[in-house]
């Protein structure tokens, strides 16, 4: 992992990052956001909810600064959000906030086609569609049945209408009509080197057959994603890695039909590859 990520990180950033994803679990805290596409209640009297519940339950939190309708707890009162009946009533749940970063730089809109390529366990797809506010249409895919199984539970319960599901190889994507979506998504799957944090058995699997692995797998989605993509439509790609293998340099290999676009102002720049810094990018 570190022969990998000097080239492109300063030794002491990387220190940095090591550090954060060893923390302790009483040094943590975890981000979780309102969902308002139940519209008998409004945001307004969610938040209210929120603040009267989670003071009275003892829970600590606070909002997130750059992302509205997001809240930071410590993970070690997870469980007490878990009891709270806002969180059973499906206006609580748990997303981190870089998940969340990922689908305000796809800037869903209520008229939009959108295709979530590997769309399981449905977190994301259920922020693109209260971005949407149940309007247009997010065509969701993923490869394990038993995950869209779990994930048409998941949106049911957070009452997402505009969403259908599909199991598919998404490398493949069985739709009669090349460049359709005004909008594709493809949070792809990766080696985790970012994550281990909340999933330590991956250091386990760092290796150079795994890194391959995902690799080729990507490449071939990004392939098939831009085949679904309207021209000027807007793709974004994203991993849980740290390796720029997973990131620029696999955008880096179809960067002759993409067009970079400016990423929220909270997100850190990429890697500099070649003296520049790449970001999301709309088909050209």
């Amino acid at each position: 992992m570190i022969e990998r990520l000097l080239p492109v990180m300063e030794i002491d950033f990387l220190k940095e990052n090591v550090r954060f994803m060893n923390r302790a679990e009483n040094e943590t805290e975890v981000t979780l956001r309102i969902n308002n596409l139940d519209k008998k209640v409004n945001s307004k009297e969610i938040i209210s909810q929120i603040s009267e519940n989670f003071n009275k339950g003892k829970i600590d939190y606070r909002k997130d600064g750059d992302i509205s309708q997001m809240f930071w707890i410590p993970l070690s009162q997870k469980n007490r959000v878990i009891n709270n009946p806002l969180y059973q009533k499906g206006f609580l749940i748990f997303q981190d906030k870089a998940s969340a970063t990922v689908i305000k730089t796809l800037s869903p809109r209520k008229d939009d086609i959108i295709c979530d390529m590997c769309a399981a366990p449905g977190i994301k797809t259920s922020l693109i569609a209260q971005c949407m506010n149940n309007k247009g249409h997010i065509l969701a895919g993923d490869f394990l049945l038993d995950r869209i199984k779990m994930m048409r539970i998941l949106l049911t319960q957070l009452n997402v209408l505009n969403v259908h599901l599909i199991n598919t190889d998404s490398i493949i994507f069985p739709i009669r009509s090349q460049n359709y979506f005004d909008k594709v998504l493809l949070d792809a799957p990766c080696t985790g080197s970012g994550n281990l944090l909340s999933s330590p058995e991956l250091k386990w699997r760092q290796n150079e057959k795994f890194l391959r692995q995902n690799t080729i797998l990507q490449r071939k989605l990004i392939k098939s994603a831009l085949n679904l993509l309207k021209t000027n439509g807007i793709f974004v790609y994203s991993t849980c890695s740290l390796y720029p293998e997973e990131g620029e340099y696999q955008i880096l290999n179809f960067i002759e039909c993409l067009e970079p676009l400016d990423l929220p102002k909270w997100i850190a720049p990429s890697y500099r590859i070649n003296n520049n810094t790449i970001g999301k990018f709309k088909k050209r």
